[in-house]
């Protein structure tokens, strides 16, 4: 049994969302962290051994964000770095299953690659990870905690005070 890769989406964030991005890049390089860090699955290996497929978790280790300079490059540059983007296949084996990347455009504005394989994030995970990636980057732009680590703490202090009831996240 072999593991295969396949190409995987390229989202684009919202359009606001990028404006901010030009005087923060920083900040939003540790929103970007601080996701991989909180979700297993963005550094999970897929490894293959006689008894079969299984899982490994990596430990976090801080990326910098690759940046991507097209502002002097040809309009249709664009289209074709995000195609070669997705289309550059995952090593399974070696993670991660994660990658990012900022292109500076002509006009001076910005856009976020995010590249991930569909064993790590299917729709809803990538609408949830856009949701925290906004969070994230607002709070850490304004010099403020991240506030999915308080919200992780809360649940934590209500599943004990609750009997140890397990708690789903939503």
């Amino acid at each position: 049994a072999r593991l295969h890769s396949e190409p995987a989406p390229v989202v684009r964030l919202h359009p606001n969302l990028a404006e901010i991005y030009r005087q923060k890049v920083a900040r939003l390089e540790d929103a970007l962290n601080a996701i991989v860090r909180r979700h297993e699955a963005l550094r999970t290996r897929l490894c293959h051994d006689r008894e079969g497929p299984y899982q490994e978790v990596e430990p976090h280790r801080r990326f910098l964000l690759p940046r991507i300079d097209l502002a002097c490059g040809p309009e249709d540059e664009i289209r074709r770095v995000a195609l070669a983007e997705a289309g550059r296949p995952f090593r399974l084996t070696h993670g991660p299953l994660f990658r990012a990347a900022l292109m500076r455009l002509r006009d001076g504005g910005h856009l976020l690659l995010l590249t991930v394989h569909h064993v790590a994030a299917d729709g809803w995970s990538l609408d949830l990870l856009q949701r925290e990636l906004e969070v994230l980057y607002t709070a850490f732009a304004e010099r403020r905690p991240s506030p999915l680590d308080l919200l992780e703490d809360v649940l934590e202090i209500i599943g004990v005070e609750a009997d140890l009831q397990p708690i789903r996240a939503v």
